[in-house]
């Protein structure tokens, strides 16, 4: 049965550990890592970005009922912010950190696809 000396093993692992550059206060560069780490979204960008994600999934899930509205005898074109703003109601129903969520889920979609 053979043994490792450990003598050995610690020279290979202090020879390791001084390969490992070290960080000190004069080559810590933070903006560099701040510019390598994903921007946050503001407040503002989250609502718009979660806005446009739940309109466009509204319109496609009512696509039918939408259209049936759109072709009404009695539809004008001067209803279509009343609807987009009725449909845009339901955003409400999520709390600011679920949409932050799902605008930050979307967002990393939309850059990796």
């Amino acid at each position: 049965m053979s043994t490792t000396n450990p003598i050995l093993s610690l020279h290979k692992l202090e020879n390791l550990l001084n390969k490992i550059p070290v960080i000190s206060k004069d080559n810590f560069i933070p903006s560099k890592m701040a510019d390598q780490r994903p921007k946050q979204m503001s407040n503002t960008e989250v609502s718009a970005a979660f806005t446009s994600y739940y309109l466009q999934r509204a319109t496609k899930e009512f696509a039918e009922d939408l259209d049936t509205i759109r072709n009404a005898d009695d539809f004008r074109n001067d209803a279509v912010p009343i609807l987009i703003n009725a449909l845009s109601q339901g955003t409400t129903m999520f709390s600011p950190v679920d949409q932050r969520r799902i605008a930050a889920t979307e967002e990393g979609t939309k850059k990796s696809g």
